[in-house]
């Protein structure tokens, strides 16, 4: 871990900053309050196989039980030069900084026993270490699934959260947006409400490998919108956003790398760049690439909120 983090920081003082920065302000906040935290690493215990069979994907999510008693989605690739694990870390962490409703990282151990003991995971050649991993979620669902054709727009609680979610993938210049990462999991006990949880961020920074170079010319682009986008009519739905996600500034985001394993850390180079260029994000920038891929948004009204003056 790094050094700074052997102290709890003060939970009270960052809250307090964030709501001076406004970024504490949204209707469904969540967990500032563990931003900045040790993250203490939990022992899985059980490996229960793939998270979907026949569906292999880049990271190859595994759900497994922890010794705490929870099941967790495993991802148990990350790769050598990869930075997928500090891109979902972070990432993560910055989206729910800002109070989006991102899913909470955890930290994983597999041991050599528990990778003994399983014939996937031994054909792998998955090695014992920290992994990235998310709580499992019972009675989740992605727009890809067969019962997202009943999910409709007016089911889903936190709709009004999509131009933000917009926003935050071309700040974190996310390469892996569509409908498998596009999270719907309950919404309180009625059971015909969902709302919408971010995942899956290993692609962020501009993919699982970005260097020093490209994260200080970290593009401004949307990569995919894989949620509904009912109710967006033009720029003025993005503003906001856009402006929350530009004012943080670099102690932020040191706050949203704190507890990564030294395992998963980038060279200190790379980051510096990465801090640099997310603590400068421009607002008007991030909105030029909302109007270039306007075509998306249904709703959008021809006449459309002008540019201020930089």
């Amino acid at each position: 871990m790094h050094a700074e983090l052997g102290q709890r920081l003060n939970l009270a003082g960052v809250e307090a900053d964030a709501r001076a920065k406004g970024l504490a302000a949204y209707p469904h906040t969540v967990i500032i309050s563990t931003l900045g935290r040790r993250y203490v690493s939990l022992d899985a215990i059980v490996d229960h196989g793939p998270l979907r069979h026949g569906k292999e994907t880049w990271a190859r999510p595994r759900r497994m039980s922890a010794n705490d008693g929870n099941s967790y989605i495993v991802k148990v690739r990350n790769g050598e030069g990869s930075k997928s694990f500090f891109n979902e870390f972070v990432a993560s962490n910055l989206a729910r900084m800002i109070g989006l409703s991102a899913i909470e990282p955890a930290i994983i151990n597999l041991s050599s026993g528990l990778i003994e003991d399983s014939r996937d995971l031994r054909s792998a050649q998955i090695k014992p270490g920290l992994y990235y991993a998310t709580r499992y979620i019972e009675g989740a669902y992605t727009s890809t699934d067969d019962v997202a054709p009943s999910i409709q727009p007016h089911t889903v609680a936190n709709i009004g959260e999509v131009p933000a979610f917009v926003v935050f993938g071309i700040f974190v210049n996310d390469k892996d947006r569509h409908g498998g990462n596009a999270l719907l999991i309950r919404s309180g006990s009625d059971r015909d409400r969902y709302r919408y949880l971010l995942i899956d961020h290993g692609h962020g920074f501009g993919g699982p490998k970005w260097s020093a170079s490209e994260a200080a010319n970290l593009p401004y682009e949307v990569e995919g919108v894989p949620w509904f986008t009912d109710g967006i009519t033009g720029e003025g739905d993005f503003r906001e956003h856009a402006d929350r996600m530009a004012n943080l500034d670099e102690c932020d985001i040191d706050a949203a790398r704190a507890g990564l394993p030294d395992s998963w850390d980038v060279p200190a180079g790379d980051y510096k760049a990465l801090r640099c260029a997310l603590s400068s994000r421009s607002p008007d920038l991030m909105l030029d690439a909302v109007r270039s891929g306007r075509a998306v948004f249904s709703g959008w009204k021809k006449t459309g909120v002008k540019r201020r003056d930089v």
